[in-house]
């Protein structure tokens, strides 16, 4: 029992220094932000008049300025027992303004009351001049009353001079002969501009010759011959053999090999091309329907049934478009070899060199 009251007690003397240690850091820290702000009043002058307050006049710097430059100004007040000063009566006389006064912008005051019935008042403004002059000047006066006989007195404050920098507005530079121009980082960011722009044109040429590959009907004759009508003339002579019942293996191989030339992905796997299609943009991914139906019997020695074959003839016919006769055969004889092209022309030498002409017609226009 006593070891559980000596466990209890440890941890509420834990929970308090832990609560000090809160509290010390959130002090700290409030201390640390509110540090810039704080108020360090200066020694006043000696009380010269009765009831008459003490008032010191504090500029960051009196040099360096130019023209509509802001000027900041901080009044240190010390107003007597019995009196109240009108802050509100600041009068500038000279070359100044009080900034943002004439849009109700005055800045409200910081005071502190002290034990003998005095009041330090710090007042922070901002002055500025459009005034052209090597130095600036500016006389202030403020109002004070006292409270017991309601008389009003006139303060004139400390003047303020402040002198203008070297180059000022008014100066004047008279430039002869060419002017310079500094070229700076231009010409190294336009001639990246200029190089990332001629590679993103051969890139998206790529990429649109990719998609015309894609496309038989967008592309030209030649290049139909080349592919998709020699792909449609191969995979017709296959399929009027199995449509005849011949379902050998072999035939199914030819279809695969159709497929993959097509597209060519004859080096990769169907999972392969499928990721290809997916996600690679490379193709259609019907494709690989056809793949995974001739790889059920190339490799698993199944038997298709009627709508698997259909399946394949009909993502075939999607993929691939029906050509003309004339199409196929002037297929056949760009990729004919030399000694079939002599028999074809032989045999029918009038129709091949129509078909040719008409070829070289159609590239011409």
């Amino acid at each position: 029992m006593s070891t559980k009251l000596r466990a209890g007690g440890l941890g509420g003397v834990a929970a308090t220094f832990l609560a000090l240690v809160c509290v010390t850091l959130l002090l700290m820290l409030e201390s640390a932000l509110f540090w810039s702000a704080r108020v360090e009043w200066p020694v006043f002058p000696d009380q010269v008049k009765a009831h008459e307050p003490q008032v010191v006049m504090e500029v960051a710097r009196d040099f360096g300025y130019r023209i509509g430059d802001p000027v900041p100004v901080t009044l240190y007040i010390k107003q007597q027992p019995g009196t109240v000063v009108d802050l509100h009566s600041i009068a500038i006389e000279g070359n100044f303004e009080i900034r943002g006064e004439e849009f109700g912008n005055r800045p409200r005051p910081y005071e502190e009351v002290m034990k003998d019935g005095s009041k330090r008042i710090r007042f922070q403004v901002e002055l500025q001049s459009f005034s052209v002059a090597p130095s600036l000047k500016a006389s202030t006066a403020i109002t004070y009353k006292v409270v017991e006989t309601n008389d009003e007195f006139t303060v004139t404050l400390p003047a303020l001079v402040v002198t203008t920098s070297n180059t000022w507005d008014k100066q004047e530079r008279i430039l002869t002969g060419k002017l310079p121009y500094l070229q700076g980082w231009h010409l190294v960011c336009n001639s990246l501009i200029t190089l990332t722009g001629l590679f993103a044109a051969a890139y998206l040429y790529v990429l649109y010759r990719r998609y015309l590959a894609l496309h038989p009907e967008k592309l030209p004759g030649a290049r139909r011959a080349r592919r998709f009508v020699l792909a449609r003339k191969r995979f017709d002579e296959v399929w009027a053999r199995i449509e005849a019942g011949d379902v050998a293996t072999a035939n199914y191989v030819e279809i695969e090999r159709i497929v993959r030339s097509l597209y060519e992905i004859e080096s990769k796997t169907t999972r392969e091309a499928g990721f290809w299609f997916l996600y690679g943009n490379r193709g259609p991914y019907q494709a690989v329907e056809i793949l995974h139906q001739c790889d059920r019997v190339i490799y698993l020695g199944e038997a298709l049934t009627a709508e698997d074959h259909q399946v394949i003839k009909r993502t075939f016919d999607k993929l691939v478009p029906h050509y003309p006769a004339s199409v196929i055969a002037e297929a056949s004889e760009i990729v004919a070899s030399p000694s079939l092209r002599r028999r074809m022309r032989e045999q029918d030498p009038a129709n091949f060199r129509g078909r040719r002409e008409d070829d070289s017609e159609s590239n011409s226009n």
